[in-house]
């Protein structure tokens, strides 16, 4: 039996209700790649799945305004790459007397937000998307750089 699993795109949004509440969260974009397709195609409804983890249907019809969620910690993040020599317990935002496992799970915490599926999801524009993918390249160092002096570097 053949598998047919359908991957479905989520954008982190900001939603406005008619009614004035106002919801964090993602909407489920299904096979349509940017936000915009998902709120254009035929149907009364959007898949929204709020900060818990609860995942609703709303009614379009009900939904004054959407707008794509900023990225988490950009203003934080763009102290930290003020030049191609940060050190590298800096980019991760860790104290330099950080056990390994902790770097790691920051190195993951941080990679996640900067990852280009993430950013091409959040139909940003070109300049944003070049900050994602430059942050990216110094959290991959950072990590190289902090993984070999905590002696966990791969043996070639």
């Amino acid at each position: 039996m053949k598998s047919t699993a359908v991957h479905k795109e989520r954008v982190d949004v900001i939603v406005t209700m008619s009614n004035g509440e106002v919801h964090h969260g993602k909407i489920t974009c299904g096979l349509t790649p940017d936000l915009a397709g998902a709120l254009n195609r035929d149907g009364l409804f959007v898949e929204f799945t709020d900060m818990t983890g609860r995942s609703r249907f709303i009614a379009k019809s009900a939904v004054a305004e959407v707008e794509a969620a900023p990225i988490e910690g950009a203003p934080a993040m763009s102290r930290r790459f003020e030049n191609d020599c940060a050190d590298p317990w800096t980019v991760l935002g860790v104290p330099k007397d950080t056990p390994f496992e902790a770097v790691r799970e920051a190195y993951h915490r941080l990679v996640k937000q900067y990852h280009p599926d993430r950013i091409a999801s959040a139909d940003l524009p070109k300049d944003m998307q070049a900050y994602a993918t430059a942050v990216l390249r110094q959290l991959n160092s950072a990590y190289e750089i902090l993984k070999r002096t905590h002696g966990h570097a791969r043996a070639a």
